[in-house]
């Protein structure tokens, strides 16, 4: 998976013009994902621990179903507890994925 993030990295930091960098050179791995049938706090803490704005969501069989966003997830809980999800834990999960990561770690998309 490839995200508007990767490419803009890439742009900063390679020493090539972007149309000559190819798309293997910027993917992000390992590639993170969910299933359909996982609970969306655990989606939530896959994104919160690898800094992920969004998720993709695959099949059993690797077809891509979906892409779940912190947005998303946002939007349901926005006013309500959903599926057990404040509006606090949203906002935690914003602050975590925003961080910059520490000195030496690389970063994700």
């Amino acid at each position: 998976m490839i995200t508007d993030r990767d490419i803009c990295i890439a742009a900063a930091t390679k020493s090539r013009a972007e149309g000559d960098i190819q798309v293997r050179e910027v993917l992000t791995k390992p590639l993170r994902s969910c299933s359909p049938s996982d609970d969306v706090r655990a989606a939530m803490e896959t994104m919160r621990t690898q800094q992920l704005r969004r998720l993709p969501v695959v099949e059993s069989d690797g077809r891509l179903a979906g892409i779940v966003s912190l947005h998303d997830i946002a939007m349901q809980a926005r006013g309500r507890q959903a599926a057990g999800i404040s509006p606090n834990d949203v906002l935690e999960a914003f602050i975590a994925i925003t961080a910059q990561p520490p000195m030496g770690a690389t970063a994700v998309a």
